[in-house]
Parts: structure tokens; sequence; C-alpha cells
């Protein structure tokens, strides 16, 4: 660090978004791996079953919860700074991701409820 530079402090956002980019992969990688137990449920026992959905249901919402944070982070800032172009890629990308895990979720609610939807 240079003489006249001083360490940049990390508001709030800053955290929220660091915490989002170590979270959002290690949500990924164990819905996957539960949706992959899920699927294959059928061979398990009952009780296995509704822990790996009750984990699911959890990581789904925490996921959703971190994609929200996010977003309304960049609207803020696109907002406050005009960097309306780069605000406009990235939540492109997190719109793409929460496709992603509502195509997820759906296979969830399929193995786990079948055809009928989970409020049927």
């Amino acid at each position: 660090m240079d003489e006249g530079t001083l360490p940049r402090i990390l508001d709030e956002n800053d955290l929220v978004l660091e915490d989002a980019e170590t979270t959002m992969p290690l949500l990924e990688v164990r819905i996957e791996a539960l949706l992959t137990a899920c699927l294959q449920a059928a061979s398990l026992p009952h009780g296995e079953r509704l822990a790996i959905a009750e984990e699911l249901v959890t990581l789904f919402s925490r996921a959703d919860q971190v994609m929200q944070q996010v977003y309304q982070i960049l609207q803020t800032t696109a907002a406050a700074t005009c960097v309306d172009d780069t605000v406009t890629r990235l939540i492109g990308e997190i719109d793409e991701v929460r496709t992603t895990f509502a195509l997820c979720k759906a296979q969830f609610d399929s193995a786990i409820f079948g055809d009928r939807g989970p409020f049927s």
C-alpha cells in the first residue's frame, strides 16, 4: 500500500457481498448433492428422505435470502453510482442463478411430492 493510500473500510454491503461469494457456491454444491440423493431416495428409509427434504428446504430458503440481499445491494448501488450497465449485467446473472435454483427446487418438489405438488 502506498504511503498516501488508506486501507479500504468495508461497509455492511461489502460484507454481505463477500459472504454471498463464499456462501452461494457452498449452497449450490450441497443442494446438488442432496438433490441427487433425493432423486435416488426410493431406496432410502423414510426418516432419511425426510431429513434430506428438511435440509433442502432450509438450503433453498438461505440461497433465496442471499440472492435477494445481493439483488437489493446491486439495485441500490446502481441508483447511487450510475453504473447501470454493470449492475444490469450482474442482476441478469442473479436472475439466471435464481432460475437454476427454481429448477432444482422443482426437481426437489417432484421427487418429494410427485405430480401432486407440495400443496395439492
